[in-house]
């Protein structure tokens, strides 16, 4: 299965760390620049949004979030024009396990071609997930989510050659983020979606680059200062609290013996 792993030229050290990542998973794998929102101009954002929904929702959609979301649908295109079955999506601060090239020609058995798999997702809320019409991996199981809108991130994903053409058709105008599976999942994208449990995928607690923060107030200036320099303590400290706030979304799953909604509709 080929691999996509989005990444921002600037971000050097994560670029750098991507590379080195994929290569000793011995994984066939492409670096897509990322579209990066710093450089995007209101040409662009006219081009590529839906305004409306870009002002209503500014905190949330951003110019990295849209960078980001642009990114993505510039790898379900790449995937279309080289007719791929299916392939696994990355962004460049994922820990991916050992086996993680079984596991990928594993799920390539499995997959249904209108269909995206998680292998990294965290939940603001109790994120239930079904194990009912489990499929067993190496590893783990697919599971269904009892509710489409708990499971987040766009971090590490299998998706496929049918729900790559959905998303094409969905992103844009831009009007949600990347990971906004539920919206994509309703505007009828894709049909079919699963988390594979445990999750076998982690991340690297990076400083996110896609700065959902205004990157002109104190906080956003002086993280990046941080970062940059890598100042002790507060680099340390900045890590850990992206470590903890990561880990307390990681933790929030619980298993439930009910059909899902989302494979009834499927």
């Amino acid at each position: 299965m080929h691999t996509f792993a989005i990444s921002l030229a600037r971000s050097t050290e994560r670029r750098t760390y991507i590379e080195k990542h994929l290569a000793s998973r011995k994984l066939a794998f492409d670096v897509i620049d990322a579209v990066d929102g710093k450089l995007l101009t209101a040409s662009d954002l006219e081009k590529y949004c839906d305004m409306a929904e870009v002002t209503r929702l500014r905190w949330w959609l951003t110019d990295g979030a849209i960078g980001c979301a642009l990114s993505h649908f510039h790898v379900y295109e790449k995937i279309i024009a080289q007719n791929l079955p299916y392939a696994f999506v990355v962004e460049d601060d994922a820990v991916l396990p050992h086996n993680i090239a079984g596991l990928l020609s594993d799920i390539a058995t499995r997959i249904k071609p209108d269909e995206v798999i998680l292998l990294y997702y965290v939940s603001f809320k109790a994120c239930s997930l079904s194990t009912v019409n489990k499929d067993t991996v190496q590893g783990g199981e697919l599971l269904y989510p009892m509710d489409m809108e708990q499971p987040i991130t766009a971090t590490a994903y299998v998706i496929g050659h049918e729900a790559a053409k959905g998303m094409v058709r969905n992103i844009v105008p831009i009007r949600v983020t990347a990971d906004s599976w539920n919206h994509y999942f309703i505007q009828g994208a894709f049909s079919s979606f699963r988390c594979m449990y445990p999750m076998p995928v982690q991340t690297m607690h990076f400083k996110s680059s896609i700065d959902y923060m205004d990157k002109n107030s104190w906080k956003a200036k002086f993280a990046e200062w941080v970062d940059r320099h890598k100042v002790p303590p507060f680099f340390q400290l900045l890590r850990l609290l992206r470590k903890k706030r990561s880990d307390g979304m990681l933790n929030n799953v619980a298993l439930v013996n009910l059909p899902s909604p989302v494979f009834e509709k499927k």
